[in-house]
């Protein structure tokens, strides 16, 4: 003889909520924002994927509009937009053409941004 499915026993206090979605600290979604007036910023990596540490960074890929200044792209204006954020963030500047064409490419920053990153931002 089968033995009987068991019911649920009711919990004891309020049930646990699901994790709440990966977010930037607002400081430095609006310096990246100001600095670069992007079409959009995707969150990726650990923090996007939520197996963040403590002491994980931001990685952000903003993406720009074509026709921005070639020294915009440069990895040291992703540094001086986080500037006024205290933690650590790695800001890279990505142009949009450039985006829609390497998010097909397996194994580039562009396709994993675009396959596990999160849209934090997108201009209206």
């Amino acid at each position: 003889m089968e033995p009987e499915p068991q019911q649920p026993q009711a919990r004891d206090g309020p049930r646990p909520s699901p994790e709440p979605e990966p977010s930037v600290p607002e400081a430095l979604l609006r310096s990246v924002v100001a600095f670069f007036d992007p079409q959009r910023v995707i969150l990726f990596g650990s923090r996007a994927r939520g197996d963040d540490g403590g002491d994980s960074d931001y990685d952000l890929l903003v993406v720009v509009d074509d026709d921005v200044p070639r020294e915009t792209l440069k990895l040291e204006s992703g540094y001086h937009a986080a500037l006024p954020f205290a933690g650590a963030a790695d800001v890279i500047p990505c142009r949009a053409s450039t985006f829609a064409r390497r998010r097909k490419i397996v194994g580039t920053l562009c396709n994993t941004a675009s396959h596990e990153g999160i849209v934090v931002y997108e201009r209206r």
